[in-house]
């Protein structure tokens, strides 16, 4: 569903999504390593950008 992606999260629900402390995900945000929104002092997640972060954090099988 195209409009889930779209879903706009707070930062707690975000945490929760992604099975992260609040405060690791706090610390993420402000090394720069996932994408955020702010809107005033609120800081929020689109789904999209929480989805795309799990996947550059996949790790190919070794072969051998």
């Amino acid at each position: 569903m195209e409009q889930d992606k779209d879903k706009i999260l707070k930062e707690k629900e975000a945490a929760t999504y992604l099975n992260f402390s609040y405060s690791y995900l706090k610390k993420l945000r402000i090394q720069g390593g996932i994408k955020h929104l702010r809107i005033g002092r609120a800081v929020r997640y689109r789904l999209s950008h929480l989805q795309a972060f799990l996947e550059r954090q996949s790790v190919a099988p070794l072969e051998g």
